[in-house]
């Protein structure tokens, strides 16, 4: 782990001692029970000097900075083809498109203040598995890189206690991409 990471992980971890109901685990061998706590997520850290596994590059990715709205029946389609639902991105948000023969089929938003990838990447379910959200993570890592980050980060809120189906799938497609360091947050119950 380089210097900078070490400096986050031991930022996090005074954050977490200071938040009371709160615990921050850094191995998986660690798990709390469910019975310890009411809600969990699992938090990424990716350097932006690191490479990613191998990039889909048959598919174009469009990258939107300002008035992305042109965009965002695009960003629509996709989420709503990945998880039923649609969060818009938050204003000032970078706004990434993957488009695959001219069709939307993945999206993610970068926050460029965080350089934390919110709500996380979604590529339509019948592109699953093609490493199309590799691509949209090489893509937001390049980004966060020439504006000069060193860390990008992406969080999970699980949907249940020990996670849904959707939540293993995305837990590990965030493990698989060479994160430096994953973290599990939980609140614990009184």
């Amino acid at each position: 782990m380089g210097s900078r990471t070490s400096e986050l992980v031991g930022v996090l971890c005074s954050l977490a001692r200071s938040a009371e109901g709160v615990a921050l685990l850094a191995s998986p061998l660690d798990k709390l029970p469910p019975s310890a706590y009411d809600c969990r997520s699992v938090v990424f850290f990716y350097s932006t000097r690191q490479g990613t596994l191998e990039p889909n590059y048959e598919v174009s990715v469009g990258v939107c900075r300002e008035n992305c709205a042109s965009v965002l029946k695009d960003v629509e389609s996709v989420q709503k083809r990945s998880r039923v639902f649609y969060v818009p991105p938050p204003e000032g948000d970078v706004v990434f498109v993957a488009y695959a023969g001219g069709r939307p089929v993945g999206a993610t938003y970068l926050n460029p203040g965080s350089f934390n990838l919110d709500y996380g990447i979604h590529v339509a379910r019948e592109f699953w598995r093609r490493r199309i959200g590799t691509r949209l993570l090489k893509e937001a890592l390049d980004v966060a890189r020439s504006e000069g980050a060193e860390l990008l980060s992406v969080v999970r809120v699980l949907r249940s206690k020990t996670g849904a189906s959707s939540d293993r799938r995305a837990i590990a497609f965030y493990s698989a991409s060479h994160p430096v360091l994953g973290l599990d947050v939980y609140r614990l119950t009184r």
